[in-house]
C-alpha cells in the first residue's frame, strides 16, 4: 500500500494505438480544488504509480513525444484506495479527453489488504445513531460491538482495546484505556463536518499500521479549496417522538401502605438532545494557503433511572435460613427475615424509606463542544504543509453511568469530565518525481477527572469529606448505594503525548518502496486512590437490614444484641452481616511515561502486468517505566516487561486472473503487534503491597467482629490490617499480537457492482491475563446439593482453594500474557458504487470466535481463571461471537426528468437511505454467585476467586464443568451446558432509516431537511440477560453447601446501548453555500 495513511494514488499504464507501451510518458495530476500539480514518468511497461495524493477530485494529462495528448477529467482520488486510468494516445496532432467521474475504482487491483471504505456520499446520507463517525466501522464484515456497552468495536473478535485509530494519519488513541481519545462516554472526540472520508482496517494491511492486534479506523480531515463553503446544521432529538423502553422501569412503594408494599411502574424518562454547528472553508490566499474551521457542539439531558429491580426486594431466593419467606407478599422478604432476627420494625421501616430515597429519577446530562481548525499552504512546487489543531470539552454530572436504568441509587453515578487538545504538523516533499516524502508531528492532551454526587441528607457522611461509604447489595442483578468506588478521580488519566513519523516513497520500474519510522512519547499523570471511601458488600438484603439498625449513634452488635453470627443465619450474633469491606490506602498520585519505537519497510512489486506482489516487515517496541516503589519481599514488583522481539513480516498478493480487470484473486498473511495498556502499568507501579505505595485491604466479617468496625464506620490507614493486594507482572510478559491471513475473490459485475467472497482467519496470542498466583493448591473437597431447579436433589463436589501460600498478602495478581484467541468468517459482499442515484454496500458474515476467556480490561482485576493452576477448561466460545450477521444499506437519489416543472420540483431532491443489520443474539453464560472466598478475594463455588470477565454481567463465577473432569462424565448437570458463553440470545434486528430533501436556492445554496428513525419497526434487541443461574450458601460445615436455582436466568435485562434502543426519531436541517 504505497499510499499513506491519510492519501491515495493514480496508477495506469500508458499504451499507443497499437497496444504498445509507451516508456517515459509524463504524466500531471492537477488538483482541481487547489491547482496543486505532482507529475511523474513512465517505466518501460508503461507503468506509472503517482503517489501521495490527497483525496479529492483530479484531472490527469499524459503526453509523450510524437503522440497525441490524454486528458481524464474528474478523477476521483480515495484514501487508501489506487485509482487506476488507462491512457491511450494516438497519433500526434490529436486529443482524447474523457470523462472518468462515472467510472471511480470499485476494485483494487495492486493490494491484498481487507478493508472497507467510506466515501462522502455514506458519511453524508447514511442514518448513523449519535453521530460518532468511527460507528461507521460497525458496516464493515469482521467488526461487531460484542458484548461492549461503551460501543468498543472488535475486529475478528479480538479485544476491543487492542485497535488503533488514526486521524489524518496521525495517532488518536489513549495510551492509559487503550481507546480512541476522549474514552467512551463523550459523543465523539472529532466533528463529523471535519471528516471527508475514512477506511476500516480488518485485515492484512500493510507494514505502515501497527499497535493493533485488532484493527484499525483510518480517517482523513477535509481541507479548504479555492472557493469559498460552508454549512451550518441542527440536529434535535427528543424521546417525546420515540418509543418507550420496556426496561424503563422504577420499583416505587404502594402508595397509602406503610409494609414496605412495592410495585412496578414504567416510565419514560426525559432525552432531549440537540447537535449544532458547521464549518467554513476556503482560500486565504489564492492557490496557496486554504483554512477550513468546523464547530460542533452537543447538549443533552438524559436523566437517568436509579431502582433495583422487583426481585430486590420481593424474592424467594434471597431469604436466607434464618426467617420466613413472605412469597411476595405486601411484606417484603427482607423484612421478614429482618423481623425474624429481632430488628424492631422502626429500624425497618427507616430502612425501607431509605431504599426508596435512593429510587427515582437521576438528573444527567452531556454537554460538549468541538472546535477544529486546518491550515494547507503550499510552499512551493514540491513542498505542501499542513496544520490542525483540534479542542474537545465534556461536562456530564451523573454522566459515569450511561445506561437507562442502573441498579444504583440516585447519589452514586458520579460526574465525568474530559479535556481533550491535539495539534498536528505535517509537511509532504517531492525530492524527484518517484520519491517523495512525508513527515508528521504531534502534540496531544487527553485529561478526564471525575468526581461524586453530594450525599442525600439521610446518607451517612461517616468518611473523608463527609461522604457516604458505598455499598453494594448483591443478589437479583445488585443494588448500589453511597459514594461510587471509583470517584473520586483527580485525573484518570492526565495524559500527554508526542508523536514523530516519517514516510518515504520511492517508486523505482515495478517496485513501490515504503520505508518509515515513528516515535512516540505518552507520560500519565494519575491522582487516584479506588475504594477511597469504603464499599461495603453484602449477600442479602435482610443483612443489610440488620446493620442499618447500627448505624450512627447506635451500639454495636453484642453476643445479646441483633447481629449475625458467621453464617449469618441467626437473629442473635456479635458480628456485623456484610461480607466484607474494601477500603484502599495510600500514595495518591503516579506521574510515568512510555516510549515507542517502530520502524517498517513495505514493497509493492508489479512482477506482472496481472499480478502485484506485497512484502513487508516491521518492528515495534514498547519501553516500559522503571518501578517505583517495588515491593523486596515480592521480586516481581521490581521488574518490568522489556518484549524486544516484535518483528512483524507481511506477505500477500493481488492477481488479475484473466487479465481483464474483472477479476481479482486477493490473500496475504501478516503478524500485527498490540501494546501494553497504560492502566495494567499503572496498577503494576501501584499495587506493590509496598506501605509507601497504594494498598487495598478487605476486612472480612470476622475480622470486623473482633475490631469493632461496623456499618458505616471504616478503618483508618494506622489501624488497617496489614494483608493487602498485590500486581506485578509475571516474567516473560509479552505484547499480544496476532496472527491474520486471509483469501478473496472479487468480481466486477459491471455497472460498477462488484461481489466479494472471503475468508478472514486470526490468532491472537500472549493476550493479558489476570491470575492469583497466591492460592495454594487444594486440599479438601466442598460438596454442592441443588435444592431446586433443573438439577434438584444432584450433588456436585469441587476441589476447594482454602489457604494463602503467603499469608502475609492476599491477592497476588500476576499479569501474564497466556491468553490465546482464534477466529476463522466467511464473508460475501456486494457494493455498488453511486451511479444513476443509486449506492448500495451489503455484507454477510458467517464466523466463530473461540478463546480462553479473553478479558477486556486495561486494568488488572484479581483472578480470571475458573482455576489458576489450569486455564484449559476455560476455552470456550468468546463473548464477541456472534455467528451470523447481516449489514446492508442502501443509497436512494432518483432524479425525474419531468415536463411539468412543478412535478419535476416536487419528486426531485429527494434521499432515501435505510440501514439494515442483523446479527446472532448476544453470548452469556450461566452464572453462580455465593460461595467462599479466601482473603481479598471473591466468592466462588471453587474459593479460587476467578471471574468470567468475558461473560455479559455474569453474577460471581460461572458453571464450568471442564474444570473438572472427573465430575463431568456424571449425568448430574443436566440441563447445563459446560463452558462459557453456551447460551445465545434472541437475534438482534435493527433498521435504520433517513429521508432527505434538498432545495437549492439560486445555485449556490442549499437547503436540506431530513427525518431519521433509529430502530423504526421498534425491535426489541436484548442487550443483557439475567445470567444469575445458582446461587450459593454453606450450610453447618464449611465443606458442604447448596446452590438454589434462580427462576430468572436467562431472562432479558436490558435492551439499550449505544447502538440498539427503542424507536427514537431525530430532526435534521442543514444549510449549505
Amino acid at each position: 500500500m504505497a499510499q499513506s495513511a491519510v492519501d491515495g494514488a493514480v496508477v495506469g499504464t500508458v499504451l499507443d494505438s497499437s497496444g504498445a507501451a509507451l516508456s517515459n510518458a509524463v504524466v500531471a495530476v492537477h488538483n482541481t480544488a487547489t491547482n496543486a500539480d505532482v507529475t511523474a514518468a513512465t517505466d518501460s511497461s508503461g507503468y506509472f504509480r503517482v503517489s501521495r495524493l490527497v483525496p479529492g477530485i483530479y484531472t490527469v494529462k499524459v503526453t509523450a513525444a510524437g503522440f497525441s495528448d490524454y486528458s481524464a477529467a474528474h478523477v476521483t482520488v480515495e484514501v487508501g484506495k489506487l485509482t487506476e486510468v488507462k491512457p491511450t494516445l494516438g497519433a500526434a496532432g490529436t486529443t482524447a479527453t474523457v470523462d472518468v467521474s462515472s467510472e471511480v475504482p470499485v476494485i483494487n487491483s495492486e493490494t491484498s489488504d481487507f478493508t472497507s471504505e467510506f466515501n462522502p456520499t455514506a458519511l453524508s446520507t447514511l442514518p448513523i445513531n449519535g453521530r460518532h463517525w468511527t460507528a461507521f466501522a460497525l458496516n464493515s464484515p469482521g467488526v461487531t460491538l460484542g458484548n461492549s456497552s461503551f460501543g468498543l468495536v472488535t475486529f475478528r473478535g479480538a479485544s476491543n482495546l487492542q485497535n488503533n485509530f488514526m486521524v489524518d494519519g496521525s495517532d488518536d488513541n489513549q495510551s492509559f484505556q487503550s481507546v480512541e481519545r476522549g474514552y467512551t462516554r463523550v459523543g465523539y472526540s472529532s466533528p463529523q463536518d471535519a471528516i471527508l472520508e475514512f477506511q476500516v482496517l480488518t485485515s492484512n494491511v500493510s507494514a505502515q499500521y501497527g499497535r493493533a492486534e485488532g484493527g484499525g479506523v483510518n480517517a482523513v480531515t477535509r481541507s479548504g479549496s479555492n472557493q469559498f463553503h460552508g454549512d451550518a446544521f441542527e440536529y434535535y432529538r427528543d424521546n417525546d417522538f420515540g418509543a418507550t423502553n420496556p426496561f424503563n422501569t422504577l420499583v416505587v412503594p404502594v402508595p397509602g401502605t406503610t409494609t414496605g408494599a412495592t410495585e412496578t411502574i414504567h416510565i419514560k424518562p426525559t432525552d432531549k438532545r440537540h447537535q449544532y454547528g458547521g464549518s467554513f472553508s476556503g482560500p486565504l490566499i489564492h492557490d496557496k494557503l486554504f483554512f477550513l474551521f468546523a464547530f460542533d457542539q452537543q447538549k443533552r439531558n438524559f436523566p437517568s433511572v436509579a431502582t433495583p429491580t422487583p426481585q430486590f426486594l420481593q424474592d424467594t431466593n434471597s431469604a436466607d435460613n434464618s426467617c420466613t419467606i413472605a412469597g411476595g407478599t405486601a411484606l417484603t422478604d427482607a423484612q421478614s427475615c429482618a423481623l425474624a432476627r429481632g430488628v424492631p420494625q422502626a429500624d425497618i421501616n427507616a430502612a425501607m424509606a431509605y431504599i426508596n430515597g435512593q429510587s427515582g429519577l437521576a438528573p444527567r446530562k452531556g454537554d460538549q463542544i468541538l472546535n477544529f481548525a486546518k491550515l494547507d499552504y503550499k510552499i512551493n512546487d514540491k513542498n505542501n504543509a499542513s496544520i490542525i489543531y483540534n479542542r474537545m470539552r465534556w461536562d456530564s454530572p451523573n454522566g459515569i453511568q450511561t445506561n437507562l436504568v442502573n441498579r444504583r441509587g440516585i447519589t452514586s453515578f458520579g460526574n465525568d469530565f474530559v479535556k481533550v487538545d491535539s495539534i498536528i504538523g505535517k509537511i509532504d516533499t517531492i525530492i524527484t518525481p518517484k520519491m517523495i516524502n512525508e513527515f508528521r508531528i504531534e502534540y496531544a492532551r487527553d485529561y478526564e477527572f471525575e468526581n461524586g454526587d453530594t450525599p442525600l441528607a439521610n446518607e451517612p457522611t461517616t468518611t473523608a469529606g463527609g461522604l457516604p461509604p458505598g455499598v453494594i447489595i448483591t443478589p437479583n442483578s445488585g443494588f448500589s448505594m453511597g459514594t461510587p468506588y471509583y470517584v473520586p478521580r483527580s485525573s484518570y488519566p492526565n495524559e500527554s503525548e508526542e508523536d514523530a513519523v516519517d514516510n518515504l516513497t520511492w517508486s523505482r520500474g515495478n517496485h513501490t518502496l515504503n520505508i518509515g519510522g515513528e516515535y512516540r512519547w505518552a507520560q500519565d499523570n494519575i491522582i487516584d486512590v479506588d475504594y477511597e471511601h469504603g464499599l461495603f458488600t453484602y449477600a442479602l438484603l435482610a443483612d443489610w437490614f440488620t446493620d442499618f439498625a447500627h448505624t450512627a449513634g447506635a451500639p454495636a452488635p453484642t453476643p445479646t444484641s441483633v447481629g449475625c453470627d458467621s453464617k449469618r443465619d441467626t437473629g442473635t450474633g456479635a458480628l456485623p452481616c456484610f461480607t466484607g469491606v474494601q477500603q484502599a490506602f495510600g500514595h495518591p498520585q503516579f506521574v510515568y511515561h512510555t516510549n515507542e519505537y517502530a520502524g517498517y519497510v513495505q514493497d509493492d512489486w508489479k512482477i506482472r502486468k496481472r499480478l502485484t506482489i506485497n512484502l513487508g516487515v516491521r518492528y515495534d517496541f514498547e519501553q516500559l517505566p522503571t518501578p517505583k516503589i517495588p515491593n523486596p519481599n515480592i521480586p516481581q514488583t521490581g521488574v518490568f516487561p522489556s518484549d524486544k522481539h516484535n518483528f512483524s513480516p507481511r506477505v500477500g498478493f493481488a492477481w488479475d486472473a484473466f487479465g481483464t480487470g474483472k477479476t481479482l484473486v486477493h490473500g496475504g498473511f501478516g503478524m500485527y503487534y498490540g501494546r501494553i495498556q497504560n492502566g495494567m502499568i499503572y496498577d503494576a507501579l501501584k499495587g506493590t503491597g509496598s506501605p509507601n505505595a497504594q494498598f487495598s485491604v478487605t476486612t472480612t466479617q470476622a475480622a470486623a467482629g473482633a475490631s469493632g468496625l461496623f456499618y458505616p464506620y471504616l478503618v483508618s490507614a494506622a489501624t488497617a490490617p496489614a494483608v493487602s493486594n498485590i500486581a506485578a507482572f509475571a516474567p516473560g510478559f509479552k505484547n499480544p499480537y496476532s496472527e491474520e491471513f486471509n483469501v478473496s475473490i472479487q468480481q466486477d459485475l459491471g455497472w460498477k457492482t462488484i461481489f466479494g467472497i472471503a475468508y478472514l482467519g486470526s490468532l491472537g496470542k500472549a493476550l493479558p491475563n489476570f491470575v492469583d498466583n497466591n492460592v495454594a493448591p487444594a486440599t479438601q473437597a466442598k460438596t454442592y446439593t441443588f435444592t431446586n431447579g433443573p438439577l434438584a436433589g444432584d450433588v456436585w463436589t469441587v476441589p476447594l482453594y482454602t489457604a494463602r501460600i503467603n499469608p502475609a498478602y492476599n491477592v497476588l495478581t500476576l499479569i501474564t500474557s497466556n491468553i490465546n484467541t482464534n477466529y476463522n468468517a466467511l464473508v460475501a459482499t456486494l457494493d455498488h458504487r453511486l451511479a444513476k442515484g443509486v449506492q448500495v454496500s451489503a455484507s454477510y458474515t458467517w464466523s466463530r470466535a473461540m478463546d480462553y476467556n479473553m478479558n477486556q480490561s486495561a486494568v488488572s482485576d484479581t483472578n480470571d481463571p475458573t482455576d489458576p493452576f489450569n486455564l484449559h477448561p476455560d476455552y470456550g466460545r468468546s463473548a464477541n461471537d456472534l455467528p451470523q450477521r447481516f449489514v446492508g444499506n442502501i443509497t436512494l437519489q432518483p432524479t425525474f426528468h419531468l415536463a411539468n416543472k412543478f412535478a419535476s420540483l416536487a419528486a426531485n431532491g429527494w434521499t432515501l437511505a435505510p440501514l439494515w443489520t442483523v446479527q446472532s443474539g448476544l453470548a452469556y453464560s450461566y452464572g453462580i454467585s455465593g460461595g467462599s472466598a479466601l482473603a481479598g478475594g471473591g466468592t466462588t463455588f471453587n474459593g479460587s476467586g476467578g471471574t468470567p470477565t468475558s461473560a455479559a454481567g455474569s453474577e460471581g463465577a460461572y458453571v464450568d464443568f471442564k474444570a473438572y473432569p472427573q465430575y463431568a462424565a456424571q449425568d448430574v448437570f443436566k440441563g447445563i451446558s459446560p463452558s462459557r458463553n453456551t447460551q445465545t440470545g434472541v437475534t438482534m434486528d435493527d433498521v435504520d432509516v433517513r429521508l432527505s430533501r434538498s432545495f437549492s436556492i439560486a445555485e449556490k445554496y442549499k437547503l436540506t431537511l431530513s427525518g431519521e428513525a433509529f430502530n423504526i419497526l421498534n425491535r426489541q434487541n436484548f442487550t443483557a440477560y439475567n445470567t444469575g443461574a445458582y446461587t450459593l450458601t454453606t450450610g453447618a460445615t464449611a465443606n458442604v453447601g447448596s446452590a438454589n436455582y434462580v427462576s430468572t436466568f436467562g431472562t432479558p435485562s436490558g435492551a439499550a446501548n449505544t447502538i440498539f434502543r427503542e424507536r427514537q426519531i431525530q430532526f435534521v436541517g442543514r444549510f449549505e453555500f
